[in-house]
């Protein structure tokens, strides 16, 4: 499994004293992608520059799974659904 995920969800847990939820694990990718494009952007910051920052972005390790954009910069991010059923967490995407 992704130790990126399973490192943030035990910070979460141990600062917040209860558990991340996938919201949250969003708003925390969402800073790191913008932080990532701000780096990459440097001195040189405008609308464009920011833009082509994160169109530009390829494989970044994220909590939710590595991600890029595509062509309409819609992250691509996997998502996992899994359910509990008789104590067992198991996987229900196709």
């Amino acid at each position: 499994d992704n130790s990126i995920m399973k490192s943030y969800i035990e910070q979460y847990k141990s600062t917040y004293g209860v558990d991340a939820s996938y919201w949250d694990a969003i708003g925390y990718d969402s800073c790191i992608l913008i932080a990532e494009a701000l780096k990459r952007v440097g001195s040189d910051l405008n609308s464009q520059s920011l833009f082509d920052a994160l169109y530009n972005m390829d494989n970044i390790a994220l909590v939710l799974g590595d991600s890029a954009f595509n062509n309409s910069l819609d992250a691509n991010l996997q998502m996992v659904m899994r359910q509990i059923q008789n104590g067992v967490v198991e996987s229900i995407n196709n």
